[in-house]
């Protein structure tokens, strides 16, 4: 699978709840301390810790894209920031990540502002990575070369209801 989401970080402290589960700790990815990586976790898989290159951090303020990809079993799980892939990677939950909400992850709330949250059924390709990021300027996922691998797509057209455009 692969979650393509922009970010714009408003806390540089504190984890920030990017997607999770009401009622359990076994679903969610946490941005760690406002800018340094993410901790995920599937399906009470275990959790996996990612630390973003230096340089790569996140910075309050501004807008960035981020891509976790798995190729599901045994595989490496790859994080990329604004298309660049981060040296820090891990091994694959074999579970499905099961998220039904945006900014909380059991009571964990997160701030800032997230947008063109997509999710495909397969790893994307660094290439495909880079075509979504389009130097900085979000594609539409439905125009992705990967569109009959998108499951999900949501786009925070600045109303108050989120609706799937896939």
């Amino acid at each position: 699978f692969s979650l393509s989401f922009w970010y714009y970080n408003t806390a540089t402290s504190g984890d920030q709840a990017i997607l999770g589960k009401s009622g359990s700790s076994d679903d969610y990815l946490l941005l760690k301390e406002g800018d340094e990586g993410f901790d995920f976790n599937a399906a009470g898989s275990g959790e996996l810790s990612f630390d973003f290159n230096s340089g790569s951090e996140l910075t309050a303020g501004k807008l960035n894209h981020i891509v976790l990809t798995s190729p599901g079993g045994t595989g490496t799980m790859k994080c990329y920031i604004n298309g660049d892939l981060q040296d820090d990677t891990e091994t694959s939950p074999n579970q499905p990540f099961d998220y039904q909400h945006i900014f909380r992850a059991n009571s964990n709330y997160g701030e800032g502002f997230i947008d063109e949250l997509s999710h495909f059924s397969k790893e994307l390709s660094l290439a495909e990575v880079q075509e979504i990021f389009n130097s900085g300027m979000a594609l539409d996922c439905r125009d992705h070369s990967a569109y009959s691998d998108l499951e999900g797509y949501w786009r925070n057209n600045g109303v108050d209801t989120w609706t799937d455009l896939s």
